[in-house]
């Protein structure tokens, strides 16, 4: 009998449940080990470099990461309105704390740090100081052979050939190695001092970067642009200011000795203060035409450079167990921001939740509907406020400090609000998601595509991409609610699983990504074997050790064995 009732109360409780956004939400955590498994395969700051590199993988990156945290707050946003309005504010703080807090803290401790050795132990294992073709001039110029340098000098066919595993050309080996005397001599050799590596950062990029003063003076002098871009969207200015773990992280993977941390801090002010008076003093006649086009107006703009100086400012650092730490720029959560961001997002709104109570009690209910309505459409064009101040081109910016950025912290809440609003308006939702068919090819093959041309118009492209992040949501949102309405065995399942796979998923994506770096195959195929290897594995783990344990309990809400449809988890973030 008690049997029964059981069985009954779960039925009543599986009716309640948003089927399509749970699977949603599982989509998107998935979307983020794929993201993550496609950075070997891009030029980025990352401790594992495929040997191939097609330029696939660039746009793929920058189509997740615009869209999936958007789309991943704005399900959040749902998901605690559907807890607040089914139990109280102390069930939602308490849940909150379960699933969230907690599990993002225990992460920090266990997940990021073994995430950190695995990353050392392959940059060491994998290093281009211990695989080094010594019998080039970047190979000389790395070891620092001033004979076998000069010997290679007489040649001009190697003067300018980059190195075959980074794609590093001889004068930036020389430019982030701090070999002023190889610089002038390729220079007086008629060495183009504009020539791109393989992600299109130059010389002059690597010398500021690691805080090369006098080469970048020397750069300068001999007609180095300024204001080039790399492919991840960063001038040589802007590279100065990356924060002490990824100037490691860069430094590991090169193989190369940084400066110390005083020379290293005292050469980047003297490079800032260089790169900024040349600008000044550039006259526009003079400014190279690519010039014109690349310069982003957010940089010129007086308030977006004092916003920026605030947030690198060392009013922000601190002593951390005798460490300097930077509470915006120091990495502490690394891929588990998101959490530690959500944690924010519960007092924003309970303090709004709260204001709004008292402003508008005497309200009836379809004037609050009107009201929310007009909250909802306003919301929609929010973004583009926050992202005129995202360092980025394209995509928001990621901050794994300890304080979120505020321009981060609201464009995030725009996305929760509006997944908090859209709960009580259900019917608002379904006008926005029903041609679900027509946004999706509509952001996929028009609006993404024109967002990549005009990346260099920056009020188009910020328009562009706000209208990105909103048809793939209702697109997604549409296309789940039509096909995955009802409950599917297989999908719950998955859903279940998703945030323990997220949590868990990076060091072994690291390991694999590792163990194929070498093989001559290709990129997709090995793209492919990354994550199908890394979901199967994980899927087994969480299986065995998750699902039944108090582990399993603390992220979905109970320990649950393997029986679907009498199962009642639900990830609630």
């Amino acid at each position: 009998m008690s049997e029964n009732i059981s069985l009954k109360t779960l039925e009543i409780q599986n009716q309640d449940r948003r089927h399509d956004l749970d699977a949603l939400r599982a989509f998107a955590m998935f979307l983020g080990i794929g993201l993550h498994a496609s950075l070997s395969f891009i030029a980025l700051p990352w401790p594992v470099q495929d040997i191939t590199q097609p330029n696939i993988f660039i746009f793929f990156m920058v189509l997740i990461h615009g869209f999936r945290m958007p789309l991943f707050f704005l399900l959040s946003g749902f998901f605690t309105m559907l807890i607040f309005r089914k139990r109280n504010i102390t069930s939602l703080v308490w849940q909150r704390t379960l699933r969230i807090l907690l599990p993002c803290l225990i992460g920090c401790f266990t997940i990021v740090p073994l995430f950190d050795y695995v990353s050392n132990k392959v940059i060491n294992a994998g290093s281009i100081s211990v695989n080094l073709d010594d019998k080039s001039l970047a190979g000389a110029i790395r070891t620092g052979n001033r004979k076998t340098i000069n010997l290679f000098l007489i040649n001009p066919n190697e003067i300018e050939k980059p190195d075959v595993k980074l794609g590093v050309t001889p004068l930036s080996w020389a430019a982030m190695i701090g070999d002023l005397e190889t610089v002038s001599e390729l220079i007086k050799l008629g060495v183009d001092v504009n020539l791109t590596n393989k992600d299109d950062t130059t010389a002059l990029h690597g010398a500021a970067f690691l805080g090369r003063d006098e080469i970048v003076k020397l750069l300068l002098y001999n007609g180095a642009n300024s204001s080039k871009r790399s492919k991840a969207g960063f001038t040589a200015l802007e590279g100065t200011f990356a924060d002490s773990a990824t100037t490691t992280l860069i430094c590991n993977i090169l193989g190369i000795q940084p400066p110390n941390e005083t020379d290293l801090t005292s050469g980047r002010i003297s490079v800032r203060t260089r790169l900024l008076f040349n600008q000044f003093l550039t006259p526009a006649s003079k400014t190279p035409p690519e010039t014109a086009e690349i310069t982003k107006p957010k940089e010129q703009n007086e308030f977006y450079k004092r916003y920026h100086s605030w947030l690198n400012s060392t009013s922000f650092q601190i002593n951390f167990f005798n460490k300097p730490t930077h509470l915006f720029k120091t990495s502490f959560f690394h891929h588990l921001w998101f959490l530690w961001f959500l944690c924010w997002m519960l007092p924003l709104f309970l303090v709004c939740f709260k204001l709004g109570s008292l402003l508008f009690c005497k309200l009836n209910t379809n004037t609050m509907r009107i009201l929310k309505k007009t909250m909802l459409y306003i919301l929609i064009p929010a973004p583009l406020l926050p992202l005129c101040l995202m360092g980025e081109i394209l995509g928001p910016d990621t901050y794994t400090g300890i304080l979120p950025p505020p321009h981060l912290l609201f464009y995030y809440m725009i996305f929760f609000s509006f997944g908090l609003i859209t709960f009580d308006l259900k019917d608002s939702t379904q006008k926005l998601t029903r041609f679900w068919y027509i946004m999706l090819p509509l952001a996929l093959f028009i609006i993404f595509p024109a967002e990549i041309i005009f990346k260099d118009n920056p009020p188009l492209c910020l328009l562009l991409q706000t209208l990105l992040i909103w048809n793939m949501a209702f697109g997604m949102m549409g296309m789940f609610h039509a096909l995955l309405r009802k409950e599917n065995t297989f999908i719950r399942y998955l859903s279940d699983s998703s945030y323990w796979l997220y949590i868990i998923h990076l060091p072994l994506v690291v390991v694999l990504q590792f163990l194929v770096r070498d093989w001559p195959i290709n990129a997709l195929l090995k793209f492919l074997l990354i994550n199908i290897a890394t979901i199967t594995l994980l899927l087994v783990s969480y299986h065995l050790l998750v699902r039944s344990t108090w582990i399993g309990w603390l992220l979905n809400g109970r320990m649950v064995p393997w029986f679907p449809k009498a199962s009642t988890t639900q990830i609630s973030n």
